[in-house]
């Protein structure tokens, strides 16, 4: 059952589970959180430059013409794929899921900041 497009806390693994999910069971170990004042769960520190949050401001304004941003959208995009940042994970110690909002929004501006066009795999457009 998916509340607030998230997966329930009931179907979540148990942490320290192995198997396919056993993954996002714990924190990665190079991620830190940090309570801030006003919020009831911790703050992710998160790994990637700090620059995506000045690019979300102004996201309305972004291109692929804009190779500055580009550069710091790819690179944030890479190191996602690289696992050196994660989107999101459980917290073990309070089975609830954190996500690393410049992470997502380092996403998000991807299709702002990159050129998009038509694909084909067989069939498919």
């Amino acid at each position: 059952m998916a509340t607030g497009g998230l997966i329930a806390p009931e179907y979540w693994p148990e942490p320290g589970a192995t198997g396919f999910h056993s993954w996002s069971a714990t924190l990665p170990p190079d991620r830190a959180l940090a309570k801030v004042k006003g919020m009831s769960t911790p703050a992710v520190i998160s790994p990637i430059d700090a620059a995506i949050d000045e690019l979300w401001e102004r996201r309305d304004g972004l291109s692929p013409a804009d190779e500055a941003a580009r550069k710091t959208v790819v690179t944030a995009v890479d190191q996602l794929d690289a696992g050196e940042a994660r989107v999101a994970w459980v917290d073990p110690s309070t089975n609830e899921v954190v996500v690393d909002e410049r992470a997502k929004r380092a996403i998000l501006l991807s299709f702002k900041v990159l050129a998009m066009g038509e694909s084909h795999a067989g069939d498919f457009r």
